[in-house]
């Protein structure tokens, strides 16, 4: 329930603990040991709201220390800060507002080199979800940012890997194509190859 958090593993003993989930989720907090003898391996967080489960694992190649990672989701629409982005082809001007999910450690976790990431969009609809839909990342307070590189979805699952900076809050942007639009450009334009000398002034802007 919210404002409750489910550790798994002890901390005394660094135990990493066994989790098994076959449905269900966490509304609240979950913190979860990691240690470098899970490198390689999926944390998954079954977390949520009230009405969807929105799961996210992280998959990191080198833990170097061990420690305790929490993840919660907030179902409230998260500032804007940053955008617009574009990667590829692609502009993202928008967050999708269903909520983003928040990511601390505590003061021993430490990794080397990537990290690649997954997440549930689930109950995600105020905006297409596709293989093309990005998930950005940031540090509490700053610039959502592409960090790592994106990875091909579903709409049942989102990817975002190699990623190398630990990521405070995580968030689904909603993916148009980036189109260049001539405006004020008179009907009767033919184009063509050759040079010459225009009669006319055309401008451009991008359509977001």
């Amino acid at each position: 329930m919210p404002g409750r958090t489910l550790l798994l593993g002890d901390r005394c003993i660094q135990s990493r603990g066994t989790l098994s989930n076959a449905s269900g989720w966490i509304y609240g907090t979950l913190s979860r040991w990691a240690a470098p003898s899970q490198n390689g391996t999926d944390l998954l967080f079954p977390v949520g709201d009230n009405n969807n489960g929105r799961s996210l694992t992280l998959n990191f190649s080198e833990i170097s220390t061990a420690g305790v990672i929490s993840l919660d989701f907030t179902g409230i629409a998260p500032d804007p800060a940053g955008l617009p982005l574009t990667e590829d082809i692609y502009i993202l001007n928008l967050l999708f507002p269903e909520g983003y999910w928040n990511l601390t450690k505590d003061g021993t976790f430490n990794f080397n080199g990537t990290y690649d990431l997954k997440v549930v969009p689930s109950g995600f609809t105020s905006y297409t979800v596709d293989e093309n839909t990005r998930v950005l990342s940031r540090i509490t307070g700053m610039d959502w940012t592409l960090n790592g590189n994106h990875a091909d979805g579903s709409p049942a699952l989102l990817h975002r890997n190699d990623l190398t900076v630990f990521a405070n809050n995580v968030a689904i942007a909603y993916t148009e194509v980036c189109i260049s639009a001539i405006i004020n450009c008179p009907g009767d334009v033919v184009v063509n190859n050759q040079p010459g000398i225009c009669g006319n002034n055309a401008s451009w802007t991008l359509r977001q």
